[in-house]
């Protein structure tokens, strides 16, 4: 076991005992109550960690490394979460998975998918109201680049449609455009980091997001203004010229929330900005506000 996952342990029981030590440095946010469904895109250092809430299901979207497991530990326990009906590891890579083994210690799971355990077109289990596809990889596809192999999935929620790429790379997002695949989404978690190994103009082009997120940390390059610059040249700014593009190192947590047929909104943690989205148009208002 490595110092920093010993150092994470005891991170963990202080969290848990309920001592008021909080691995963050800005607010822990609840969805509203009412809004049935959001999406918080945690910020975990160099890594990524998801969690989907609808109605009484959970899903959580990777862990991040072992030392940030207490941030997504404390996201769950702030939304009384005391059980887990998906954990996607998307691929083993540390940065993504490497809190898992964590994860499962504290809450139940109902079903881990590891990488190369769901494969295209496989659906799982949310609610009736909303829809989970896996669009990569396809099945009998073996990636000598473990980037490549991540599972990509599109989730679908009054209209609204979010896409999740993993580490993914140039190859597998040339399969998914020239194969055809819908990637159009209102929202989508950048791959790699916002890596210049990934988010080629074709594959952003057919994507076109509303609202770009980039999970990234601190001492690294990532992300490059050239992968934002590709991002914002197919998507619309605000009044103020600003375009809905966020980095979790400096926006905090990202929370995405919906309880109409086509609008969300979102809202960051540490510099408080807010949004109101519609589906397939502008922003409709954006603004900085803190939320009681």
């Amino acid at each position: 076991m490595s110092r920093s996952d010993i150092i994470a342990i005891g991170v963990l029981v202080l969290v848990l005992s309920g001592s008021g030590m909080m691995w963050k440095t800005h607010e822990i946010v609840t969805p509203r109550p009412g809004s049935g469904f959001s999406i918080a895109y945690l910020d975990v250092g160099h890594g990524d960690s998801a969690v989907i809430m609808n109605g009484n299901k959970t899903m959580v979207i990777d862990t991040g490394r072992s030392v940030w497991t207490p941030r997504v530990a404390s996201y769950l326990r702030e939304n009384r979460i005391q059980r887990i009906d998906y954990l996607i590891l998307t691929h083993p890579h540390s940065d993504h998975d490497g809190g898992a083994w964590f994860i499962e210690r504290l809450f139940p799971v109902t079903a881990v998918y590891r990488s190369g355990d769901l494969h295209a077109h496989d659906t799982l289990d949310m609610g009736d109201d909303i829809s989970v596809t896996i669009l990569s990889p396809e099945k009998g596809v073996n990636y000598e680049n473990t980037n490549c192999g991540s599972t990509v999935m599109m989730i679908e929620k009054n209209g609204i449609k979010f896409l999740f790429a993993g580490d993914i790379e140039k190859e597998t997002e040339d399969i998914l455009f020239w194969e055809g695949i819908d990637l159009d989404a209102d929202v989508i978690k950048v791959p790699h980091h916002g890596s210049l190994t990934s988010s080629t103009w074709e594959f952003v082009a057919s994507v076109v997001p509303g609202v770009a997120i980039i999970s990234a940390g601190e001492s690294f390059t990532q992300p490059y203004q050239e992968v934002i610059d590709t991002y914002e040249s197919v998507m619309t700014p605000d009044s103020s010229g600003k375009y809905p593009v966020f980095v979790t190192r400096d926006d905090g947590d990202v929370i995405v929330e919906s309880c109409e047929e086509g609008v969300y909104t979102v809202y960051t943690t540490r510099t408080h900005e807010y949004g109101l989205f519609r589906v397939n148009q502008a922003v409709m208002d954006t603004g900085s506000l803190l939320r009681t």
